[in-house]
């Protein structure tokens, strides 16, 4: 093992192995690994103890320094003689370093493993560290909790998926823990407890977040947003409205199966979106609109005092609604064209409707392009509905007069 004394030499002279890492290996590697552990990603040159900045880093052989012996993967086709250059270390903070390297779990980072590991770092540092200031993004995370669950979503998976989903790097200087911006709606209790207080509340601390963005926007600390979100629908579709288009956004939704994770998965060919009058109605003022995407919503869960209305589906073409169904933001897209559409016929031929009765049944990123392209004061109020039990209750109003 190496740490990041610059003075460190011990010598063989039966291999004329030596332990010294020069200055021009240690600054190509250090610059090469952005001040980061090529395996935590921990920042190395801070330290909050201390009134100035303290080198965390330590320099770790991946072919070991030696050819024999104890050292780590000192069985290695590197010669010697080049196994303290830049090409055979790799950056660690002292706790992955003692990983990589102990007696009982080096065997589970052999060398191939690490210079993988030395490859994917460095080429992240290299592309994030070209990209252009108009490449940057806040995050934004809202999450509660549905049926007991909230997914994962660590800065580093932030990182990640800002990165390889829309080649950006993720700026954290928003919130106190300069993490993210974010609403936690986990603390609401269950909505079937909890009643009208629990929508009441929620809706409160989406606004009240949505007017802290907009200062952000106002001040230009924010020019993009990435939206993660886990949450109750409805609270979703009011995120979406009261976000509007003050600000470019990219929307993630967390995938399961083999794309794991909150990158777009991009595979499968786009799913095209429909919409029809399913019931003829005699309100002029009011009408539902069912959203099939996610599962099937049909007339029968439909309420009683809707009854005097017409009924429209929205649904996939020719593919049965399921949790899966948005793989690719082409699907996003084409749900979005297929939900303006909608709004627009509803302007040219039923112009004389107040309001709409939404009832979705739909993926997340589905719910918040919902509220985002609603047309503030324009279009028709939209009340939100929850299936709460056995059948659905309006929750939440927007774009109310």
């Amino acid at each position: 093992m190496s740490n990041s004394s610059e003075d460190e030499s011990v010598s063989n002279a039966d291999n004329e192995a030596t332990r010294y890492i020069g200055t021009r290996a240690t600054l190509e590697l250090w610059v090469r690994s952005g001040g980061r552990c090529a395996r935590c990603n921990t920042y190395l040159l801070e330290e909050p103890y201390f009134e100035r900045p303290i080198n965390l880093g330590e320099r770790a052989h991946i072919a070991g320094w030696k050819g024999s012996g104890k050292s780590p993967r000192a069985d290695s086709n590197v010669p010697v003689s080049e196994r303290n250059e830049a090409e055979n270390l790799i950056l660690l903070c002292q706790p992955c370093h003692t990983t990589v390297d102990h007696p009982g779990t080096r065997d589970d980072y052999p060398e191939d493993l690490l210079l993988q590991m030395k490859k994917d770092h460095e080429e992240r540092i290299f592309h994030l560290t070209g990209l252009e200031p108009d490449r940057e993004t806040a995050v934004l995370r809202v999450f509660g909790s549905i049926r007991g669950s909230i997914p994962e979503l660590s800065r580093q998976s932030a990182l990640k998926a800002v990165y390889e989903g829309d080649g950006r790097y993720a700026k954290f200087p928003l919130a106190p823990d300069r993490h993210t911006i974010e609403l936690n709606l986990g603390s609401l209790g269950d909505p079937e407890e909890s009643g009208e207080s629990y929508w009441r509340v929620g809706t409160t601390q989406i606004r009240k977040l949505a007017e802290r963005i907009s200062s952000f926007v106002h001040d230009k600390e924010v020019r993009h947003l990435s939206v993660f979100a886990f949450a109750r629908i409805p609270f979703l579709i009011l995120l979406g409205f009261e976000l509007d288009d003050k600000v470019p956004i990219e929307l993630y939704q967390k995938h399961r199966g083999d794309a794991e994770g909150w990158v777009w998965p991009e595979d499968g060919q786009p799913v095209g979106f429909e919409w029809e009058l399913v019931r003829e109605g005699t309100s002029d003022s009011k009408i539902t609109l069912l959203m099939s995407l996610s599962g099937r919503v049909s007339l029968d869960d439909v309420p009683l005092h809707l009854s005097d209305t017409s009924v429209f589906e929205m649904r996939p073409i020719n593919t049965t609604p399921n949790p899966n169904l948005f793989r690719s933001r082409a699907t996003l897209d084409a749900f979005a064209r297929c939900y303006q559409d909608f709004l627009s016929f509803l302007e040219d031929e039923r112009s004389k409707t107040r309001s709409i009765h939404l009832m979705p049944a739909v993926p997340i990123t589905a719910a918040i392009a919902t509220g985002r392209h609603l047309m503030r004061h324009v279009q028709p109020e939209v009340v939100v509905y929850e299936r709460l039990g056995a059948q659905f209750e309006p929750v939440i109003a927007i774009n109310q007069e």
